[in-house]
């Protein structure tokens, strides 16, 4: 097995902080700087993703996760321009983990006792949550309703081990497509409130629906479906038939596949976001580091449900930057899977900056998987889809919504080249 490490000075969200490879080590992965086979350019050279880390998150993540050697020259590199109090909330979720390297490797630092704190907060901000994540996932089972946990929730029961290492904001609990109406409404009967009316056509048309509940702030995530590109009725079957048994704080549940959890976490850090979820690149590595993964698998589901370009592209960036153990098996069988017209859209779409169609053409991408996928679906669908996906009571406001967003995508980009 061949995995070596390349270089992570991407250039995005400031000045470069360079790294040098070790000598004789090559640039594995997708080389940096060029159009691959897609005809884009890799998402690490653009502005268009909020999922690559800049030059000093790169750094941060590299002290949190490496060896003693490599994560004291990073942060030894980073911290002359630390403020944490300046902080972005995407290099803050990822201080519990930088205090649990630097303690690991023996890294004496001033600032020990305030990352210590931001573990302990977290810590506690979890404990609270999985209380009352424990009380939901009662609540299903009592309805005769399985459950499945997903994000951060199952990987900070398996793969962390210790309750302040992965911040968490929701919970993430997906059940069978078919009881996702059973589920909603056990849960409004026991204190949980979706943010919007769920109608028929919302199930059928998206993924999950967002919960609170009412007498706290406690959120959950409550899924049909584990993607929200994959929204077809039996989209979720041979994840649920994979799945692994997973005791949630004294609840039985489920939990993705090893090989599944590893896809889902790399699809959803590929998705652009307005605020960067940087938690996918130590989540991946755990996963990987833990074993278990069964690459064969990894390959097909990725295949199946057209994310190929994406996962190649994630698996490549952590084999470079952080000596992942991925197989060159695994990068080599998805680079020879032929790759569908849809999801080069979706990849080149996904990965350049927004135009004044804004999210449409990432619509459009959805809709068409949601139609089949093969040929052109009804245009006269496609409203119908976004009048659910922008959760609008009528086509009118459909319309009205597009074309108050165009406009807003307009007068933003005449403003920005009235000030060039």
């Amino acid at each position: 097995m061949r995995h070596e490490r390349g270089r992570d000075d991407l250039s995005h969200g400031g000045p470069p902080i360079p790294y040098t490879p070790p000598p004789g080590r090559a640039c594995q992965g997708i080389a940096l700087g060029k159009e691959n086979e897609t005809g884009v350019r890799n998402p690490q050279d653009s502005h268009a993703g909020a999922y690559w880390p800049s030059p000093e998150q790169a750094l941060l993540l590299r002290a949190a996760v490496l060896p003693a050697s490599e994560a004291r020259a990073a942060w030894q590199a980073l911290r002359p321009r630390v403020d944490l109090a300046r902080l972005d909330r995407a290099s803050l979720r990822l201080l519990p983990l930088l205090d649990a390297n630097l303690r690991r490797h023996n890294i004496d630092d001033p600032l020990g006792d305030a990352l210590a704190l931001a573990r302990e907060q977290a810590a506690a901000r979890n404990r609270t949550l999985f209380q009352d994540g424990r009380r939901l996932l009662a609540t299903l089972a009592d309805a005769g309703i399985d459950t499945l946990m997903l994000k951060g929730g199952a990987l900070a029961a398996t793969v962390y081990g210790d309750p302040g290492l992965r911040p968490m904001s929701d919970l993430d609990v997906l059940v069978p497509t078919a009881r996702a109406r059973a589920a909603i409404d056990a849960l409004e009967r026991h204190g949980w409130a979706p943010r919007i009316a769920i109608t028929p056509g919302f199930i059928r048309t998206q993924h999950a629906a967002d919960l609170v509940a009412v007498s706290g702030t406690a959120k959950c995530d409550l899924h049909w479906h584990a993607y929200w590109e994959c929204c077809r009725p039996d989209a979720d079957v041979d994840l649920w038939a994979a799945s692994t048994a997973l005791d949630f704080e004294g609840v039985p549940t489920r939990a993705l596949a090893p090989a599944d959890q590893l896809l889902h976490v790399c699809v959803n850090g590929s998705r652009r976001a307005r605020r960067p979820n940087l938690l996918w690149i130590p989540d991946a590595l755990r996963l990987v580091e833990a074993g278990g993964i069964d690459w064969p698998r990894l390959l097909a589901q990725a295949a199946a449900r057209r994310f190929v370009l994406r996962v190649r592209t994630m698996l490549g960036y952590l084999r470079r930057a952080f000596d992942a153990r991925v197989p060159d098996e695994a990068l080599d069988g998805l680079g020879a899977v032929r790759v569908s017209g849809l999801e080069r859209l979706e990849f080149r779409v996904g990965n350049r900056p927004q135009g004044l169609l804004g999210e449409l053409p990432n619509y459009w991408c959805n809709y068409h998987r949601l139609a089949g996928g093969t040929g052109m679906p009804p245009l006269l669908g496609f409203p119908f889809y976004l009048q659910q996906t922008w959760k609008v009571r009528s086509l009118g406001e459909t319309a009205r919504g597009a074309l108050t967003r165009a406009g807003q995508r307009l007068r933003a980009a005449l403003r920005r080249h009235g000030e060039r």
